[in-house]
């Protein structure tokens, strides 16, 4: 899952980028000059053509270089008190005109454009309805393939999940009781 993330995380900051237009030719003997370009309107422009994102704010850089040194701390450490200590580090460092607070603003600049380019991105091309429409397709087909089939009907006669996790709801129920009990009967005698 956390590769999953890292990699979602490499794509968007890479979406961030936009490539320098193309400067016009010079028109000379030699060449041929192009008929002059049609402004297309922004809702009819290709994926190719998105534009990078405004700059972001202070505390829009900030957040993103603390989220930044918090991802780090946990992907490469392993530690959440390591990616705490980080995010404030980094959230300080673009408070500074140090050489070190260049660089993490440039990282947060960077994160927070490709943040907003990915959400304009998904806003733009109703992804996350699409997604969740298909989603629904494909669990409802399932469904109705396991209940034409009993597929799970027959997972559970060999694994016989059913009765274990009955099982486990009734000690759990009895651990409950047995807790409350004697919370009960603690607080009674401290009264």
């Amino acid at each position: 899952m956390l590769r999953a993330i890292t990699l979602s995380a490499l794509v968007a900051c890479a979406a961030a980028y936009q490539t320098a237009a193309p400067r016009p030719m010079a028109a000379s003997a030699m060449t041929v000059a192009r008929p002059a370009r049609v402004a297309v309107p922004a809702t009819q422009r290709s994926a190719r053509a998105i534009v990078m994102a405004e700059d972001p704010t202070d505390y829009e850089v900030t957040s993103a270089a603390a989220i930044t040194g918090a991802f780090l701390g946990i992907y490469i450490l392993d530690n959440l008190l390591t990616a705490g200590i980080l995010a404030g580090l980094a959230a300080y460092a673009t408070t500074t005109d140090s050489e070190v607070g260049g660089y993490v603003k440039s990282a947060g600049t960077t994160v927070a454009k490709a943040y907003k380019n990915t959400v304009s991105f998904l806003e733009e091309k109703e992804v996350l309805s699409k997604a969740k429409s298909t989603t629904d397709k494909v669990f409802g087909t399932l469904g109705k393939i396991d209940s034409n089939y009993g597929i799970s009907e027959k997972i559970d006669s060999k694994l016989q999940v059913s009765s274990k996790v009955s099982a486990a709801a009734d000690k759990i129920g009895e651990v409950t009781s047995t807790v409350s009990s004697k919370v009960e009967e603690l607080s009674s005698s401290l009264k």
